[in-house]
């Protein structure tokens, strides 16, 4: 890949030139049935031990719905040669910057509290430089986050213009020192909208909006050189609408799908990849050993992560896999 990764390190004492964030011009629609303004309410299906869905890491070169599996292309679960190189070659550069490299979560509710477990875990055990930051807010969904919600435009200039600034300074880092993020996102509600009925509908749509989230990421940390990208966790304990099977599923493709425009068009700021793939079809093990159970997640919704043993699951996930990959584990282990 003929792009330089030479220093990108932006000038720490110049002023931000930072883009308010507006709603873009889209039509203000009413809430309907397909369109909730409250999007958890309970659904008429049965929490499942498992689904019987391949996990993509195991599909490999196999198909779901006519396309294949693996995380990366050709059913691979490892990044071609030249596109690591690159991404080692941005890790390389990752150095403090004034004292500090900060790693930001971005997402929704399921997102905020397993990283919010992972900084009480890990905090203290990893890089003494490396800050990590919880910038994922609940109830914000991919739709609202990258401003294509008609109903939701307040969420989107609350989360762009306050709530992530107050998050840095709560956390006492700047956009300068955003060096790395990880996010996992999600369409809210899908079973009700009547354009995510078909496969592969849900996972375009996700996809298209994580891309628009990256760019506004970019704009937002100058510095930025890594974003991890995670699937969802087991959804077939779902007692709502908010994400069940098969779209906790299908929101691997959208990850596998938004990293493979990434290595067929790198970006020259940042490297986009897997970060920790986290569905598994629930108790039946992944080939790695990865189950769960119902208890991992809340009783009354089978969603969200459940106090301990949910967010523990991915907050120990999301350690071992910057402990160990290797555009990783020399920035976060030091």
């Amino acid at each position: 890949l003929l792009i330089s990764a030479c220093s990108r390190v932006r000038d720490f004492d110049r002023p931000l030139n930072r883009p308010e964030r507006t709603t873009p011009n889209i039509p203000t629609i009413p809430s309907t049935p397909t369109n909730p303004a409250v999007p958890s309410t309970p659904i008429d299906i049965e929490p499942k031990a498992s689904v019987g869905f391949i996990p993509l890491r195991d599909l490999g070169a196999g198909a779901y719905l006519g396309y294949q599996g693996g995380l990366y292309p050709n059913g691979q679960n490892t990044p071609p040669s030249d596109y690591l190189s690159y991404g080692l070659q941005m890790a390389s550069d990752i150095q403090p910057i004034n004292g500090k490299i900060g790693l930001i979560s971005i997402g929704m509710s399921n997102t905020h509290q397993e990283f919010d477990f992972f900084i009480n875990t890990y905090q203290d055990n990893v890089n003494s430089n490396l800050i990590l930051i919880n910038g994922a807010q609940g109830g914000v969904p991919a739709e609202e986050m990258s401003g294509n919600d008609p109903i939701q435009t307040e969420s989107f200039e609350f989360y762009w213009n306050e709530f992530l600034p107050k998050q840095l300074e709560n956390f006492d880092v700047t956009a300068e020192q955003i060096q790395i993020v990880w996010m996992k996102q999600a369409l809210s509600s899908p079973m009700t909208d009547p354009l995510y009925k078909d496969f592969p509908d849900y996972a375009l749509k996700l996809k298209e909006y994580e891309k628009e989230i990256i760019d506004m990421l970019k704009d937002e940390f100058p510095n930025l050189k890594i974003i991890y990208v995670s699937d969802r966790t087991y959804g077939g304990c779902a007692k709502t609408n908010l994400n069940p099977e098969p779209y906790a599923y299908q929101s691997g493709f959208a990850v596998k799908w938004l990293v493979e425009n990434y290595i067929e068009n790198p970006d020259e700021q940042v490297y986009v990849a897997w970060g920790p793939d986290l569905w598994a079809d629930g108790n039946n093990p992944r080939s790695d050993g990865l189950t769960y159970t119902c208890s991992n997640f809340r009783e009354d919704d089978g969603t969200h992560p459940s106090t301990e043993s949910g967010r523990q699951k991915v907050a120990d996930l999301l350690n071992e896999f910057f402990s160990n990959d290797i555009t990783s584990k020399d920035w976060y282990l030091g």
